[in-house]
């Protein structure tokens, strides 16, 4: 299993995972539902430490592209729709 070592992640990426992780029990609750249906502790944190990041880093994906787009239209003169 590849596990994200957390010197390779972006420092914006990380607090925004702690931000995640702050407002958003999913990551425990996901540890523990791994946990659960059968894989080892660690195993399953680092599962739902990786999903977690996932979800994250398409978040930030996410607005990047909406942002750009909304900033191309104004650039255009045109309506967002």
């Amino acid at each position: 299993m590849n596990v994200v070592n957390a010197t390779c992640i972006p420092v914006c990426l990380c607090s925004s995972v702690r931000s995640l992780k702050n407002r958003h029990p999913l990551p425990v609750q996901q540890a523990r539902t791994f946990e659960g249906s059968g894989l080892p502790r660690p195993m399953a944190e680092q599962l739902a430490q990786r999903i977690t990041e996932l979800i994250v880093m398409n978040k930030m994906k996410m607005e990047e592209t909406f942002v750009k787009q909304v900033l191309l239209e104004k650039v255009r003169g045109g309506t967002v729709p």
